[in-house]
């Protein structure tokens, strides 16, 4: 079994890129070959244009955080940051000096002489960023760190990850199969499938954008509609026709929840798609109302609504409607 196909990655200087996708997808397997914890048995890897395929991780300028965070139990705080710096066999002083630097960056300052075992998820996320950073990495690997928090913390780490980012620079390699994560992080989403790359691009790209059926479904809500093009006109399962030139055959229409219009509501520019449908059920979500909309033809359309609405009722009926610019036409599963 193939872990990893072929891959041709180049990801530039102080980027922030985020490996995507499911579980067994490869991801993992292509951090670890970047901070040589692998060996691929083909290719080269190559950081600020020097090979090191052959080198392993302590000779690398890569510095990886793992999900456990990984530290030294009996450590303080202050020793576990500096303990790269001494078996790097620093100078006590520049040790000392960098130390405190780095802690005041991810504001542990007042934590150094604390153990780990005393201190909170969010904190002990930040003793592991500080004792990579401090090494000052070429490239910092992130595997899945932020997966053993909680919601709320998990959230307020992604910012603070963000910050660090924006204000140390340098290049941050995250792998995540959160696709919300990877959108709030990321300057560039490689979102993998089956140890092959599935597509690559901003999360707007991406969102907006999907190559393929997987790429709209794993990047966000999407509704994926059936049709048939004939004659650069393609005639949707759904009841309705828009105008889309390409070969004839099946194709699919991707269009997110929040881009589809009610018929009470200004599209914007000249509507592509009108459907009738029917509310068949509602759920609240705070900043929006979720649709469920059955349409005349017995497809299933999903419709974010903002705010309260207390005319959306099931059993109402709707004509649903979208400008072209919103929807995508896929080619390709």
């Amino acid at each position: 079994m193939t872990a990893l196909h072929a891959i041709d990655l180049e990801v530039g200087k102080g980027e922030f890129l985020a490996l995507l996708g499911p579980s067994g997808c490869g991801k993992t397997t292509l951090l670890r070959l970047i901070g040589g914890f692998l060996t691929p048995t083909a290719g080269r890897i190559m950081i600020d244009g020097e090979d090191a395929t052959d080198l392993p991780p302590e000779r690398r300028r890569t510095n990886m955080v793992f999900q456990g965070y990984g530290l030294f139990p009996h450590m303080t705080v202050r020793q576990n940051i500096a303990y790269g710096l001494k078996i790097a066999d620093r100078p006590a002083g520049e040790v000392a000096e960098r130390t405190v630097r780095m802690a005041k960056v991810v504001h542990l300052e007042d934590l150094l002489d604390r153990m780990p075992a005393t201190l909170s998820g969010g904190q002990q996320q930040r003793v592991a960023l500080a004792r990579a950073l401090v090494m000052e990495p070429a490239v910092l690997l992130l595997d899945e760190s932020l997966a053993a928090l909680d919601l709320k913390l998990r959230k307020a780490m992604q910012d603070e990850l963000r910050q660090l980012h924006l204000s140390l620079g340098g290049t941050f390699i995250f792998v995540t199969h959160d696709q919300s994560e990877a959108m709030a992080l990321a300057s560039r989403i490689i979102l993998m499938r089956d140890g092959r790359v599935e597509q690559s691009g901003t999360p707007e790209q991406i969102y907006r954008h999907p190559n393929s059926r997987f790429a709209a479904e794993f990047i966000g809500d999407a509704n994926i509609l059936s049709g048939r093009r004939l004659s650069n006109r393609v005639y949707l399962d759904c009841g309705s026709e828009c105008e889309s030139a390409g070969r004839d055959g099946a194709v699919r229409l991707m269009i997110r929840p929040g881009d589809i219009h009610f018929s009470d509501q200004p599209c914007g520019e000249k509507e592509a798609v009108k459907v009738r449908g029917r509310i068949a059920d509602t759920v609240f979500m705070g900043d929006h109302i979720r649709l469920t909309v059955m349409t005349e033809a017995g497809v299933k359309l999903v419709v974010h609504s903002p705010g309260a609405r207390s005319d959306l009722t099931p059993s109402r009926d709707l004509t649903l409607r979208w400008p072209a610019s919103a929807h995508r036409i896929l080619e390709s599963a």
